[in-house]
């Protein structure tokens, strides 16, 4: 009975490359579609009709990509609830998996840092984590002590022989028994990369990720084993350095109240934002037009001080100006930590929440027929009961289908390049 004046909710779309492309796929039990399509940026959401099937709503929630970068992304979620956009945010943080240094063996270390201090900055080194799925849980795996199944093992061994202090950075950590076979993107290495156009030692004064300093004389020598985990696990895998959202604002101006305002009553309400989402045309008070931006981009500035409607009572006219919080509109800004893109992180949380909700169906299933069968599964095929996965599993995720549809373009998401050394100014 929510009164919102968003457009009713509605299956999960994602605008997520150059190329279009729309995906559906219907079953018994329900419809689902994803399309992917790009945004202009300067025109409004269109308000989508919410379908009934089987007497219940079908959502059609939706991802506008505004901002993307190999190292941040910026997008809409709307037409969905506060929940889901709570619940992505967190699976994003806490279930996406990458691979970070876990184990360091200290064989020599007589520089100013104790070997834990050393061991901690090592573990909180960002790694490449495209391929990480290529890679097992290490209390899953069947070996004993590490294999190439479920850790990369590094060296560190840099000893100063100069009269100078001497850096020993991230570029120091070599990769052991390096398979040439693994493509270069795909490979567990710290980042970021090296730029080519520099030598090591400028790479290392102006990109580097510092671990240590040795005084003349001085030595390192330490061999470390990545594997794979979790955020949920131990704050050193999350593959985000920013994960935060907000409602999209609503903006809402009375033009009758606006017609009784002088000129000098209107820019009090102007100069009252501290975001300078309004402006003063003629006789008239409107939200702010950037070039090249538009006015949906100011609108979206707001941040909800409610100072424009305080000034409004002031000088007599409450309800001239409202900002208000939309309860289906939500504005998130992802930050990657270097180790994945920030799409890929995007696409990973979302096809671990899609995976909870099958697994929930699946229990759900399970127990329906052990109670229709008298508290026995026996001569019960699931695959004769369960419908397609990953198709009933949630209202508002209920089929992703995002990297399907990308490979199905030829672009999936591990084309984008991750950032060299420098990319992160």
């Amino acid at each position: 009975s929510r009164q919102s004046a968003d457009p009713p909710p509605g299956v999960m779309s994602s605008t997520l490359d150059p190329h279009s492309t729309t995906m559906s796929r219907a079953t018994s039990r329900s419809r689902t579609n994803l399309s992917v399509q790009l945004p202009t940026g300067d025109e409004p959401l269109k308000p989508v009709t919410a379908k009934k099937e089987k007497g219940t709503i079908a959502r059609d929630a939706k991802i506008e990509i505004m901002e993307l970068s190999p190292m941040n992304m910026k997008f809409m979620l709307y037409d969905t609830d506060i929940e889901w956009a709570n619940a992505l945010r967190r699976v994003m943080m806490a279930e996406v998996p990458t691979m970070t240094i876990e184990l360091v063996n200290v064989t020599e270390n007589n520089s100013p840092l104790f070997d834990e201090f050393i061991a901690h900055r090592l573990g909180l080194l960002p790694l490449n984590s495209v391929a990480v799925d290529n890679y097992v849980d290490a209390d899953k795996c069947t070996c004993m002590e590490g294999c190439p199944n479920c850790c990369v093992e590094y060296k560190l061994e840099v000893r100063n022989e100069s009269d100078k202090n001497l850096s020993v950075t991230h570029f120091d950590l070599i990769p052991m028994n390096d398979d040439p076979s693994v493509p270069e993107s795909d490979r567990v290495v710290p980042m970021p990369r090296r730029d080519p156009s520099l030598t090591l030692e400028e790479d290392a004064w102006m990109n580097g990720m510092k671990i240590a300093k040795l005084a003349p004389g001085q030595e390192i020598r330490m061999t470390c084993k990545a594997t794979r985990g979790i955020g949920k696990a131990h704050a050193k895998f999350i593959p985000t350095a920013t994960t935060v959202y907000k409602m999209d604002p609503i903006v809402r101006i009375n033009p009758a109240k606006v017609a009784q305002c002088t000129e000098a009553e209107l820019d009090t309400i102007v100069e009252s934002c501290p975001q300078a989402v309004f402006e003063r045309r003629g006789g008239d008070l409107v939200i702010a037009d950037v070039e090249n931006v538009g006015d949906e981009m100011k609108r979206r500035d707001c941040i909800f001080c409610d100072e424009c409607s305080e000034h409004a009572k002031l000088i007599g006219k409450d309800g001239m100006v409202v900002a208000l919080e939309s309860q289906t509109r939500f504005i998130f800004d992802v930050e990657s930590s270097g180790s994945r893109p920030a799409i890929d992180i995007v696409h990973a949380g979302i096809s671990i929440l899609e995976d909870r909700f099958q697994e929930i169906y699946d229990l759900v299933t399970e127990e329906e027929l052990r109670f229709n069968n008298g508290g026995t599964l026996e001569d019960v095929d699931m695959e004769d009961v369960v419908p397609e996965p990953a198709s009933v599993v949630s209202d508002d995720f209920s089929e992703t289908g995002l990297t399907d549809a990308l490979e199905r373009e030829g672009s999936s998401f591990r084309d984008a390049p991750m950032p060299q050394a420098g990319a992160y100014n």
